[in-house]
């Protein structure tokens, strides 16, 4: 993997034009002025220093060639003057044309790179976009703004998920712009740095950076646009993820609000927050959500993700006791699924069938479910496991105890080899219950050893995890 060689003045010892020695103010790193807005040398740079030295205003220097406004912007690098401007410039400046042609070169290349690089990101190329800004950033004198470069490799970073290297650029970013670049960049900034740390399960991190990114948007959706939803979007996953319920709640409802205007996106925000409120007991709001996105999606081209918010309200509807209303939406849904050749979603929308159909006493109907979808689901994946785990349940409720026994082994060992200690901390117990209830004290024995190395083991993974 090539780092880029970050830049380096006489002023700083800095990354990308961020400061991480010399002049500090709170500690925190200041911009590289020189490498970020007009690099020593650079064609702006010299048309600048020109002028002063011959004591011309701005005014005065653009008289009859250009605006005010365009000198401005060519001396701080933001506009690129054409030959017939630059050789008029240089007349008044009584300077030969020479002295600026070789920056004004490098600076179309380095302009033209950038772009390349831009193109190839909007294309989906990010890991062929990565090479030219890490070029780029090698290059002495550089026109393209330093933190503007680091900013777009950071997101190829992100995209192609190599998360030390984006979490390594987006701290420096973060501490050098604070307070100097674009609000909108900031917020950017503070997104990607915690997805990372997300990624690499630093999960306090993460919901630190995302909750800075929400204080520097505040109310402001209409400015931040989808940025405003997806930061929001991400804190309510995070918060859900470590079990704090009513502040995921909150926040997935924000993001609900200000994403109304995109349905795709209304659908997964719908049923995230759906999920959380089931998760807190709040079934009948979980109903309304789910129907509220539900009608957006009623049409064919929406028709996988209208099907997935049905299929939960289905689900939800049966928490609420409305078990034949809660049937019926689910086989409509299986099939729709099944026709689709949505095979993963036709096997889980057999296995909530199944489970309906056991809590409404008919575990005979709900072991022929299972059974039919054991037939469909992916070999030795979670989802094999978790109907086993169903199948075990079932039978137990019918009297099957070595069935019971068998189904339950197989989702362990699928666990064990996934590695879902979660799981597995929910389905030793059971395991040593059934064994001593068969006289196996050996085998109840050593189940619970290996579960209560299990919990611990989880445990500490939820500590490590934030």
């Amino acid at each position: 993997m090539c780092v880029p060689r970050f830049y380096k003045c006489g002023q700083c010892n800095g990354v990308g034009g961020v400061s991480v020695s010399g002049n500090r103010t709170g500690g925190r790193p200041q911009p590289d002025r020189t490498r970020t807005e007009n690099p020593t040398g650079s064609l702006g740079w010299k048309i600048r220093e020109a002028r002063r030295a011959r004591g011309l205003t701005q005014q005065s220097l653009a008289e009859g060639i250009v605006t005010v406004s365009m000198v401005s912007q060519i001396e701080s690098d933001k506009a690129m003057p054409s030959y017939r401007v630059l050789r008029a410039l240089a007349e008044r400046l009584a300077l030969p044309l020479e002295h600026f042609l070789s920056d004004v070169a490098q600076q179309t290349r380095q302009n033209a790179l950038y772009k390349l690089a831009k193109g190839k990101m909007e294309a989906g190329m990010a890991q062929e976009a990565a090479p030219i800004l890490q070029d780029l950033l090698q290059q002495e004198p550089l026109y393209v703004p330093a933190w503007k470069l680091q900013v777009d490799l950071a997101e190829c970073y992100v995209r192609t998920e190599q998360w030390e290297q984006a979490e390594e650029l987006l701290e420096k970013l973060v501490e050098g712009l604070d307070g100097e670049a674009d609000p909108q960049v900031m917020v950017q900034c503070l997104d990607r740095l915690a997805r990372a740390r997300l990624q690499l399960r630093r999960v306090s991190l993460a919901i630190y950076h995302w909750e800075k990114a929400c204080e520097r948007m505040g109310e402001e959706a209409d400015l931040y646009g989808t940025l405003f939803s997806e930061v929001y979007y991400h804190l309510g996953m995070a918060y859900a993820r470590v079990g704090r319920l009513e502040d995921a709640g909150r926040v997935l409802a924000k993001a609900f609000v200000s994403i109304q205007k995109d349905p795709a996106k209304v659908g997964k925000v719908a049923l995230q927050l759906a999920e959380v409120l089931h998760a807190m007991g709040e079934d009948k709001k979980a109903c309304q959500y789910a129907e509220r996105a539900m009608r957006l999606f009623e049409d064919a081209r929406q028709r996988k993700l209208y099907l997935d918010i049905k299929a939960r309200y289905a689900r939800y509807y049966g928490y609420l006791g409305k078990v034949a209303d809660s049937m019926f939406m689910l086989r409509e849904c299986a099939e729709e699924y099944r026709n689709a050749g949505h095979r993963d979603e036709w096997v889980e929308t057999l296995e909530q069938i199944a489970l309906l159909s056991l809590q409404s006493g008919r575990p005979e109907e709900a072991k022929t479910i299972c059974r039919q979808a054991l037939e469909s689901a992916e070999p030795d994946s979670g989802q094999e496991a978790r109907i086993r785990y169903l199948l075990s349940r079932i039978l137990r409720e019918v009297g099957d105890l070595e069935g019971t026994v068998v189904e339950l082994e197989k989702a362990v060992a699928i666990w064990q080899t996934l590695g879902d200690e979660e799981r597995l901390s929910e389905a030793y117990p059971d395991l040593v219950e059934l064994y001593r209830k068969r006289g196996d004290y050996v085998r109840a024995e050593a189940a619970l050893r290996h579960g209560l190395t299990t919990i611990r083991h989880y445990r500490q993974l939820f500590l490590e995890m934030g």
